[in-house]
């Protein structure tokens, strides 16, 4: 299974990658969300897990960018913001 992870913030990444090192996928992690999803077009990923609160384009702009670009890939969305807004 082949996984993106897309975090501007890199304590999270490391975070991320520190939990998911024992599951064997491969997996590759962007800090940029606008390369991210150039990097996605050019070779899709069976999940994509990405951050809400980045600055060049916020996570649930570029999942929408790139369900349009594959509407099976499965997304996870992770956030330091609970707030009910946010979760709908």
């Amino acid at each position: 299974m082949r996984v993106l992870i897309i975090d501007d913030e890199k304590d999270c990444l490391d975070d991320l990658i520190g939990a998911l090192k024992p599951t064997n996928y491969d997996f590759d992690i962007e800090t940029n969300p606008l390369v991210s999803f150039e990097r996605f077009k050019e070779n899709p990923y069976d999940v994509v897990i990405s951050d809400v609160g980045m600055k060049e384009l916020n996570g649930i702009e570029l999942l929408k960018k790139i369900k349009e670009f594959d509407k099976n890939v499965r997304v996870i969305i992770m956030t330091a913001y609970g707030d009910l807004e946010t979760a709908k």
